[in-house]
Order: structure tokens, then C-alpha cells, then sequence
């Protein structure tokens, strides 16, 4: 038996085409010399199988609702809009994926991953930590920490043998224990003199944050109620919220994104130092000494008030290059507590995660297949580039179904020859924000701009019409043939 590499097919659905094709419904009217709705929305796309009846032209939709109505091979058609196309480029009216036979010797394989979130990388430690003993304050010692930064895009700019790392260090003083005579008071100028100095040198590795279990001046909840961090409203993309100041009495601020505040959402979910939800703080550092300081916000040490026993270390992610390829490229931080922190443990607040689905990855994928396929010069710095137009949108979510097939036939020597096929179908998700599964419940297109797409309103999300079809066709094809495939939703 001969077994050929798998042929990747990429088809993108656009926001737009929001009708299923109906049973038995030609592909194209040889009266009018168009396609039959709701093929003639330019993008839109559906199952077909070979026509059976003598008025319909090749080929005929199939009906997606029951198993009956999916009863041969089947293959996915879609109609482009060629308004664009270069003109040094081929006709090219359909996106077609091959023939979707049940027959495969090697199974037909079904599946679907839904879009989800990225996260940034999120370490934890302090005296919360379970198993952690508590810090010791000392004077006249120097404490001190080290982030180490690793990750595909990292180890390649740096090489697998040199590691970027930045450190944080704060020395007390002779009379450090007089100056501040409670340890809690110690431990909060401690960690926020800490937080200062290796936020001023971190590299643009990561960040340290204070964590504090309750509200003071200029705080900032973590939580999902009206005016905190995770709230779209109050904290939308390109938002920026404070972290500390420096010693000119200026704002140190981090620019809120998705990634960001899903590993802030992660990380207060996970409850990893027992405050319990809605009991997480951003406590912004102010040293001593600080002129123009803020009002009401309490200096580091200050008698009186919440103190802070535990920090965070946030990833920072490195920008993208101009002409990407590289989906990998979330940063893994380890964290070093070297000097002054025996016995203090630390913990995973939030693992890095490139999430899925993003239109980026979509993109990238869509160039290393289905652009080079079509005119082996996907790539804008390649000599003599030329592209078709696509309808990926770049800071969308698309839903990825997956359908593993082949073609066979016996070859000229009685062998059987197997040329596997892998159909993708990027269908747009309008689901991530808005939904019940999702933390927002709110909905917003600064996290998802599918999301009022196909009419969702705040807490009311409507389903893509073209995704329910794929899930009910796909699933009827796999029950009447009996492909053992679970059950797609």
C-alpha cells in the first residue's frame, strides 16, 4: 500500500454570509448564469454531494439535519468575491475543498476547537503561598530576586545557551527594624522598595506587581464587578492601570490587552494565595521620599491600614515581527528568589497560553498552506509576490473544524494507493464574549469584533448560522456512516 503526504485544504468563512445552503438546492442557475442563493452572497459556502435529479447542475446541497440527507460523499464549496483578484492571477470563482469520501481506509476523522483565549505567563510568591514560610526582614541585608525569560521567539533571538534574566535588589537599612517595628510593616516597604527597583530594570521581560487581600487608596480590585480591573467598560483595550510610581511621584502603568486581562481573570479564579474571589488587589508601590505623591496612597512601611505580604511576576510578550510566522510566541518566566527568601515558596498563577483561534494564527496557517498552494509566493517579502485576497480578519476568533479524508484508487501494480487529505474550515466565532461559558458576560467587540456580528446583544448571543450548519451537517455525515467521531458541538 502507498501512502502520499496530506494535502491541507484552508477555506475562511467571512463575517458576513449568515445563511446555510437548503437541501437540494443547486450550485448554479444555468437561467440566470449565477449561483443559487445563498451561494450568490459572495464568501458563503456549503456541503454539496453529486446531483441526483435531472433539473439540478452537478451538483445539489445537501440537507444537514439529518443523517438521511447525507447520504454520499460530500465536498465544501464556497464562492469568492474575485472583484479583487490580481490580474496577473488565474480565474478562480469557487473555493472547493476534494470529495469527502466515507470510504477512507484510514477513517474519516471530525473535529472542532473552539477559539479561546490567550493568557500571559503569571508566577506567584509571598508569605500566602501554601507551604511558604514567612519572610524575615533584616537590617542592613541585601534581598534580592531574578526573572528568566524562555519561550520559542526567546530561545531564538538568544540562543538556547543564554538566557535573558533581569533582578531586583533592595538593601535595608542599619536601622531599617526601628524605622518600620512591626515585620507586616517591614514586609510591605520590603516588597514594594523590590517591586520599584525591578520594575526600573526588568528588561521588558515581566513585571512585579504587589498583591495586597484589601482596599486602600488607589487599589485596584481584581474582579469582574463594576469599576475593577476585568471590567470592559472601565478597563477596555489600550486602558492603562497603575502599578506603582516612581520617585518623581509619576504613574507606573501597564496597557490593558485580552491576554492581559485574561491571565488577571485566571489568576483570580485560581485563588492561589486563599484571599478567596473578589479579594485581589493591585496595590501600587510608593516609596518613602516620593515627592509629588499621589494623595491618600499610603507610603510603603506606613503604619497603619493593609500591608503587602505577596506579589505577582507578569510576562511581558515581545512584539510581532513585520512579516510573522512564528505562532509560538507567548514568554515562559522562571522566578528566582535568591537572597533573603529562604523558605518562601511560590507558585503558577496563570500558565502562558497562545490561546486559539486567533485571526494572526489563522493567517499565518492560511499563508504556510492554502497561499502557497495557490501561488507558491505567499509571503509579502518574497521575490514576485502575488496573493489572492482572503477574508481573514486579524483580530477576529474563528472556530477551526477539522475533517481528515482521503482519496484512494488502486495503482497500476494492484496497490492500493491512499492520498490523505485535511480539509480545514475557519469559521468566524461570535460567541467568546457574551456568552455563558465566557468570564464576560457582558459582550464586547474590544474583545471580540464577531461578537455583535450576527446580532448578539449584551447577554443575548446569537450563534453563527454557518457554524450551526457545519456542526449539524458534519455530525449527520458521521452518524450515517457510522465514522465514529464524537459528537461535534
Amino acid at each position: 500500500m502507498m501512502t502520499k503526504h496530506s494535502q491541507m485544504k484552508v477555506i475562511v468563512l467571512p463575517v458576513t454570509a449568515t445563511t446555510a445552503v437548503t437541501a437540494t438546492t443547486s450550485l448554479y442557475n444555468t437561467t440566470t448564469d449565477l449561483f443559487n442563493a445563498p451561494l450568490n452572497n459572495l464568501g458563503s459556502g456549503g456541503f454539496f454531494k453529486s446531483s441526483t435529479v435531472a433539473t439540478t447542475e452537478v451538483v445539489e446541497a445537501v440537507n444537514g439535519g439529518t443523517p438521511a440527507g447525507v447520504n454520499d460523499s460530500i465536498k465544501f464549496i464556497q464562492t469568492r468575491n474575485t472583484a479583487n483578484d490580481p490580474s496577473t492571477l488565474y480565474t478562480r470563482p469557487l473555493e472547493e475543498s476534494q470529495w469527502i469520501s466515507p470510504q477512507c481506509f484510514l477513517g474519516v476523522k471530525i473535529s472542532v476547537t473552539n477559539a479561546s483565549f490567550a493568557t500571559n505567563n503569571i508566577l506567584v510568591a509571598g508569605n500566602n503561598v501554601a507551604g511558604s514560610t514567612a519572610i524575615v526582614p533584616d537590617d542592613e541585608f541585601t534581598y534580592r530576586i531574578q526573572v528568566s525569560a524562555h519561550g520559542d521567539r526567546t530561545d531564538w533571538y538568544n540562543s538556547v545557551y543564554s538566557t535573558p534574566t533581569a533582578f531586583g535588589t533592595f538593601t535595608t537599612t542599619a536601622d531599617f527594624t526601628t524605622i518600620y517595628p512591626t515585620v507586616a510593616r517591614q514586609t510591605d516597604n520590603l516588597i514594594q522598595s523590590l517591586a520599584y527597583n525591578f520594575n526600573g530594570n526588568n528588561g521588558n521581560l515581566a513585571v512585579m506587581i504587589c498583591i495586597d487581600n484589601a482596599s486602600t487608596t488607589g487599589a485596584i480590585q481584581i474582579a469582574t464587578g463594576a469599576g475593577d480591573l476585568l471590567n470592559l467598560t472601565t478597563y477596555p483595550n489600550g486602558a492603562k492601570f497603575v502599578i506603582g510610581y516612581n520617585l518623581a511621584g509619576q504613574a507606573v502603568t501597564m496597557t490593558m490587552d485580552n491576554d492581559v486581562r485574561e491571565a488577571f481573570r485566571t489568576f483570580e479564579a485560581a485563588d492561589p494565595l486563599g484571599f478567596g474571589s473578589g479579594n485581589y488587589y493591585i496595590r501600587p508601590y510608593l516609596l518613602p521620599g516620593t515627592s509629588n505623591a499621589p494623595a491618600g496612597v499610603p507610603f510603603a512601611g506606613a503604619s497603619g491600614g493593609s500591608t503587602v505580604t505577596d506579589f505577582i511576576m507578569l510576562s511581558i510578550d515581545e512584539g510581532q515581527a513585520v512579516y510573522d510566522y512564528k505562532i509560538n510566541t507567548k514568554r515562559r518566566i522562571t522566578l528566582g528568589l535568591v537572597k533573603g527568601f529562604d523558605g518562601t515558596a511560590q507558585v503558577i498563577g496563570c500558565l502562558p497560553a497562545e490561546g486559539f483561534g486567533t485571526g494572526r494564527q489563522l493567517a499565518i496557517m492560511y499563508k504556510a498552506n492554502e497561499a502557497y498552494n495557490q501561488t507558491a509566493r505567499p509571503q509579502p517579502y518574497m521575490s514576485y509576490h502575488v496573493q489572492f485576497p482572503n477574508y481573514v480578519v486579524e483580530n477576529g476568533y474563528y472556530d477551526f473544524f477539522y475533517i481528515e479524508h482521503c482519496h484512494q484508487r488502486l495503482a497500476t501494480s494492484g496497490i492500493p494507493a491512499i492520498m490523505p487529505h485535511t480539509t480545514v474550515i475557519a469559521v468566524p466565532n461570535s460567541r467568546l464574549s457574551g456568552s455563558t461559558t465566557s468570564p464576560f458576560t457582558g459582550g464586547s467587540t474590544a474583545i471580540n469584533p464577531f461578537y455583535a456580528a450576527f446580532g448578539s446583544t449584551a447577554g443575548v448571543v446569537n450563534e453563527n448560522p454557518l457554524r450551526t450548519y457545519l456542526v449539524s451537517t458534519l455530525n449527520a455525515f458521521n452518524t450515517n456512516f457510522n465514522l465514529g467521531n464524537p459528537t461535534l458541538v
